[in-house]
């Protein structure tokens, strides 16, 4: 099964390391937010913090926090798009985006009575 998600068509997954997997091999169709907002945000926090030793401690502050915040945010964004698909699979399960929510569920099979008849 397919699923459209984020612009791009990706294939149902049925592990975890093949949706990583399969994140991987569309990079080019994810957008860089949540890596390129963790990293300025870490790089401010970083660079206040360090300036209590000075500016050397700013820029040493500055990159460090970059690099954590840019890993932080990696993780965030790979934990929502694995959120994300499964949210589509599990609507797709039962019926939001394949079109049969809310219909009425198929009438039981006819069944033959095994009682005699009268007559």
């Amino acid at each position: 099964m397919l699923l459209a998600m984020g612009g791009c068509i990706m294939k149902k997954h049925t592990t975890e390391a093949e949706v990583v997997a399969d994140i991987h091999a569309h990079e080019s169709h994810r957008h860089v937010g949540m890596p390129a907002a963790g990293a300025s945000a870490g790089a401010v926090i970083g660079a206040a913090i360090g300036s209590i030793a000075g500016p050397p401690g700013a820029i040493a502050g500055a990159l460090v926090g970059g690099a954590i915040g840019a890993a932080s945010g990696a993780a965030i964004d790979v934990d929502e798009t694995i959120h994300d698909r499964h949210d589509a699979e599990l609507d797709d399960d039962i019926g939001v985006t394949s079109g049969d929510l809310g219909s009425r569920p198929p009438p039981p099979p006819a069944t033959r009575s095994t009682a005699p008849e009268k007559g």
